[in-house]
């Protein structure tokens, strides 16, 4: 992730707990999606930093107070040097608990759609791609991540990632876990509907369920995979 992209890092001083998202928090992200301008931000920015902006941060600093991480909020506006969106502003709010001891970085976004929470390796690097296929490849640990997405699954978390669309080199068509082989990124995560994500405190509590939840999967990862070596491709 781009230090361009991002707006604070490293542990902050916040004034206040996580509290709740402002009442018109979902209405403020629905009205940027529908004009996604300067005039329109410039005229809302107030009531987009009070009732969305400040809340997120106060919820990844407690966040990160009670798993001992860093704190990364991202920058509103796009980076138009990167893609081929030349919308100014994201219309999503999101964050991250970085710098955890076992290497997990922890996800929260306030969308149009509710509030999402979610972890895991969400882009990797080639060096980290190539003992993530060896991993699943491998019967044992192979097998132990089938279990973990199934059990995953049935708790109601979204695993998965992004895939290929066709079969890694060297890759059997037949391999028991193709489709895992195919993944380039592993995620769990869960969804607030959004009244549930206006409501108080309740998403920073759904954050901290999804993230014990998908535990099992983030050890994994640390166990098989590791942190990168290599750079990451840009997205």
């Amino acid at each position: 992730m781009r230090h361009s992209d991002r707006i604070r890092e490293d542990p902050v001083m916040v004034d206040a707990p996580f509290t709740g998202f402002g009442p018109r928090a979902v209405d403020l992200l629905r009205e940027l999606a529908a004009d996604n301008s300067k005039s329109w931000y410039d005229a809302n920015r107030d009531g987009f930093e009070a009732q969305i902006r400040t809340p997120m941060l106060r919820l990844i600093a407690e966040a990160a107070e009670r798993h001992g991480g860093g704190v990364k909020l991202f920058r509103q506006h796009r980076d138009l040097r990167f893609g081929k969106d030349r919308s100014p502003y994201k219309t999503s709010t999101y964050g991250l608990v970085t710098g955890l001891p076992d290497g997990r970085a922890l996800y929260a976004a306030l969308t149009r759609d509710g509030f999402y929470a979610g972890t895991g390796a969400h882009q990797l690097s080639p060096d980290q791609l190539r003992r993530f296929r060896a991993a699943v490849d491998a019967q044992g640990s192979g097998e132990a991540l089938r279990r973990i997405f199934e059990a995953l699954r049935a708790a109601g978390l979204d695993v998965g990632g992004d895939s290929l669309s066709g079969i890694p080199r060297g890759v059997a068509r037949d391999h028991p876990r193709l489709e895992l082989l195919r993944l380039k990124s592993i995620t769990a995560g869960a969804r607030l509907a959004p009244d549930a994500a206006l409501d108080g405190r309740r998403p920073l509590q759904h954050a901290f369920r999804t993230w014990d939840m998908a535990r099992p999967l983030t050890d994994w990862l640390a166990q098989h995979v590791g942190a990168a070596r290599e750079p990451r491709a840009r997205p």
